[in-house]
């Protein structure tokens, strides 16, 4: 039997091992936890160079892909302007890396997960757009009530989209956002909404798995949706 490989993208940050510091790419183990707990093997995704052939040579590799959270997108890729200082906050190479990684695996139709981070990224590879600032645009702070921990909320979720096949009507998610998905990108539909409208899953209907929410199922015990990406994965294995 094979095991499916799931591909995790990674941070791209400063490390510090006290005898030993560096750049590094770095996952949080939990998301690697989640993949082998649903019965794949996670495989680390560096921000290499996104050039076609270096991402089609990483995809050769992997069943499936998780695009994990992290820090803010630059406004470049969703339109937004941004200050020099705004700017410095950015990595410009996992920006590019992630969305290249995103739009290839989309044509190619490889299973792709989503977190938080790595919802929006699948939404502007898809030509979507995101709120800069959630309370600033009017939502609820339910998102984001205290940097480094993740608040419960729920969200409700459409009709025979995918994911209320996977949680049901209502979903009570762990979260910790202050950006968000506003416009939809191309393929992509809005199946899941915060109480206070926000964006919460976005689906790609015609495609084998698809699928970015806003929560960090990561730090819940609900597997779901490691589980169904690798079993969608299982497929092309």
């Amino acid at each position: 039997m094979t095991i499916p490989v799931i591909g995790i993208s990674t941070y791209s940050v400063h490390a510090d091992w006290r005898a030993w510091k560096g750049d590094a790419a770095l996952t949080p183990r939990t998301y690697m936890n989640c993949v082998i707990r649903s019965g794949g093997i996670p495989l680390l995704l560096p921000n290499v160079l996104p050039q076609e052939a270096a991402i089609d040579a990483l995809l050769n590799r992997v069943d499936g892909v998780v695009l994990i959270g992290g820090e803010d997108m630059c406004g470049v890729w969703s339109g937004r302007e941004e200050a020099d200082s705004q700017h410095a906050g950015h990595c410009d190479e996992r920006d590019s890396f992630e969305v290249a990684l995103a739009r290839r695996a989309w044509e190619r139709d490889v299973p792709l997960l989503g977190i938080c981070r790595g919802a929006q990224v699948l939404n502007v590879s898809r030509g979507g757009t995101l709120i800069e600032d959630l309370p600033m645009a009017g939502a609820s702070r339910e998102h984001l009530t205290e940097r480094g921990t993740f608040n419960l909320h729920e969200v409700d979720l459409s009709s025979g989209s995918l994911a209320e096949r996977m949680y049901g009507t209502t979903a009570r998610v762990p979260s910790h956002h202050h950006q968000a998905v506003d416009r939809a990108g191309e393929g992509l539909t809005v199946t899941g909404r915060a109480r206070d409208e926000v964006v919460e899953v976005i689906e790609g209907p015609e495609r084998r798995f698809a699928i970015g929410v806003q929560w960090h199922p990561e730090e819940g015990e609900d597997m779901i949706l490691f589980e169904e990406l690798v079993k969608a994965a299982g497929v092309l294995a």
